[in-house]
């Protein structure tokens, strides 16, 4: 499959336009801002793996503040807003990911490990991803 390898912007919406190495960092910069937009932080890291219909993000969340606050004292409260929140992560993702990158999500996974502030999203794509050409060079994608 031919790619282009041209600087990428937000306006671009074919994600046959990019690399995959540059298709991850797509991903990373959506899944940072929509970190930002719901918690009012960014990451700590994170890793992206594409693998046929499927996008697998590991990243180091900082714990919202409300909620480290309460959640020696209520766990189950904690533990419901933060139910709350990946569901509407969730949302806000699928929107970005269609949008801005034009790749169609059949479904998103999402757990969170409040205790290592490590979360893990599965993100189910309608097409096979990994068909993209490794990097804009041709070689194998290893920076990602």
């Amino acid at each position: 499959m031919k790619v282009k390898t041209e600087v990428l912007s937000n306006s671009c919406r074919n994600r046959a336009a990019y690399p995959l190495g540059d298709l991850k960092q797509e991903i990373m910069r959506v899944n940072n801002r929509v970190n930002q937009s719901l918690f009012g932080n960014g990451l700590r890291w994170q890793k992206v793996d594409i693998v046929g219909h499927k996008i697998v993000i590991l990243a180091e969340n900082m714990r919202a503040k409300p909620l480290a606050a309460i959640d020696g004292k209520d766990r189950l409260a904690s533990r419901l807003a933060d139910i709350a929140l990946l569901n509407e992560y969730k949302s806000r993702l699928r929107r970005e990911i269609q949008g801005s990158l034009g790749i169609a999500v059949r479904s998103i996974l999402k757990d969170y490990d409040p205790d290592c502030e490590m979360a893990g999203t599965i993100i189910v794509t309608e097409e096979r991803l990994d068909g993209l050409e490794p990097d804009a060079n041709g070689g194998p994608d290893r920076g990602s």
